[in-house]
């Protein structure tokens, strides 16, 4: 179907988050650290999770309707599982300068 994308790395192949560089002239970046954890979501569930999310939108309408409709077919066709959703939180400390 062509749809971009494709599922994330494993939460230990993510690499740190770091403050932008533009803040650089404010604040001194002390720690760094990321906290992986994982969400169980009914089918029904994650579909309108899917609904929400930017990447999805960016499909434009046509494309978006397609999609979900096609995640709809298969979670139907598994007779609405339950499924493991990891996410990976960021945490970045810094110390104000001056």
């Amino acid at each position: 179907m062509g749809y971009p994308g494709g599922p994330p790395p494993p939460p230990g192949q993510i690499g740190p988050r770091h403050f932008p560089a533009e803040a650089g002239a404010y604040f001194e970046e002390v720690a760094s650290r990321s906290y992986p954890f994982q969400r169980v979501y009914p089918g029904q569930d994650y579909l309108a999770i899917l609904t929400t999310q930017s990447s999805r939108h960016a499909l434009g309408p046509t494309r978006r309707a397609d999609f979900l409709r096609l995640v709809r077919s298969r979670l139907e066709s598994m007779g609405w599982p339950e499924l493991t959703v990891t996410f990976v939180a960021f945490l970045v400390v810094g110390r104000r300068i001056g």
